[in-house]
């Protein structure tokens, strides 16, 4: 019989705020503190990676994931046992009653990285896939594509640090080939997504790659256009047959943009520049049924950050600042978007539709 995880306390502190109460078992109860690190979406729940650490313990544990009920706020699952060996957790993808965890590990240039795989309605182990020093470094973002996963290494020192992609069956946890190197024309890939049946890999060098998925091959490279390669890609989102790209800006005048690429074509169809997005640094893109969501970390010299929201062809229809200091990554589930803070790790609630603010977990 597998132990027991940690339960978490049915208080109210889990209702408003991130810093647990939990208890391992019969012991004493100890403080874990909650910061969000990555964030990924069911259609039903809120999956949260965080780098715990336990108050007063040196050292504490190294990662744990939250399993967040979108309409409470509240933690209605705690994953953190040793055998799941999740540490420093960059990614979380759920597909098909899987949760797929990128862990780093500690990695970055050792080989140390690894895959973590639960079963989405238990939580429970399904099993760990730790090629060391063969296939992941520094495992930083994920894609399934039919049956196999797709796992994003934009540093892999097996390829002369200029990133790799490696392909892994989920059925059986197996390595099935990797992919990457200058000669694949990757450079930090860093952002993966799939549109028009293929995968779309994002180089943090605002260079898109295309991907034959069933062969690994190159069908071709999109390079941004010059109005858009600024301090680096900040996120990609994909539809059906389109893909929408933020390039980063620079400090200490931040001028990043919003591109979409036909999917089938590899085209541009049009560029939103700062200048009419108003944009600072974008770290992220969200596309809903309300709109495109672009999550700029700061909203411009010596201001905190906001989100601007577009709609498909462009044009502003709102800008939230209400509850966001550094916001980055986003999730939509129910008609709600979840904001990680960069800065402090809180999560902030809106509503799709108006951009309300709903709350903030702290």
């Amino acid at each position: 019989m597998r132990k027991p995880r940690f339960l978490i306390a049915v208080t109210t502190v889990c209702a408003t705020s991130l810093l647990l109460t939990a208890c391992l078992g019969t012991a004493s109860r100890r403080q874990y503190e909650f910061s969000v690190t990555s964030i990924a979406a069911s259609p039903s729940d809120v999956w949260l990676g965080s780098q715990l650490g336990v108050n007063g313990v040196p050292g504490g544990l190294s990662g744990s994931i939250g399993v967040l009920e979108p309409s409470t706020g509240q933690l209605s699952k705690f994953i953190s046992e040793p055998s799941d060996k999740i540490s420093e957790p960059d990614a979380i993808l759920v597909d098909r009653g899987k949760v797929w965890i990128a862990n780093l590990n500690g990695g970055r240039g050792t080989g140390a990285g690894s895959i973590t795989e639960l079963n989405e309605s238990t939580g429970d182990l399904v099993r760990v896939i730790d090629p060391r020093g063969s296939a992941l470094d520094t495992p930083s973002a994920l894609a399934v594509v039919g049956n196999n996963l797709w796992v994003a290494d934009p540093i892999d020192s097996g390829y002369h640090g200029a990133g790799s992609l490696t392909e892994i069956d989920t059925s059986t946890g197996s390595v099935v080939r990797t992919v990457g190197g200058r000669d694949d024309q990757f450079n930090n890939p860093s952002f993966l997504a799939v549109a028009a049946g293929v995968l779309w890999v994002g180089n943090f060098t605002s260079v898109v790659d295309e991907l034959n998925p069933a062969s690994g091959s190159l069908i071709r490279v999109v390079t941004l256009p010059s109005a858009t390669s600024n301090c680096g890609m900040g996120g990609m989102v994909a539809s059906s047959d389109e893909l929408w790209i933020v390039d980063a800006g620079c400090k200490p005048n931040p001028e990043g943009s919003l591109l979409e690429i036909n999917a089938r074509t590899g085209r541009s169809v049009h560029s939103v520049s700062s200048s009419a997005g108003r944009y600072g640094s974008p770290d992220s893109v969200l596309l809903t049924s309300s709109g495109i969501w672009v999550a700029n970390s700061t909203g411009g010299i010596g201001q905190d950050g906001e989100i601007v929201v577009l709609n498909l062809g462009g044009q502003i229809l709102r800008t939230i600042r209400a509850g966001l200091n550094s916001p980055q990554e986003m999730v939509a589930v129910g008609g709600m978007v979840w904001v990680v803070d960069g800065n402090t790790g809180w999560l902030t609630q809106f509503d799709a539709s108006s951009g309300a603010l709903v709350r903030v977990i702290r």
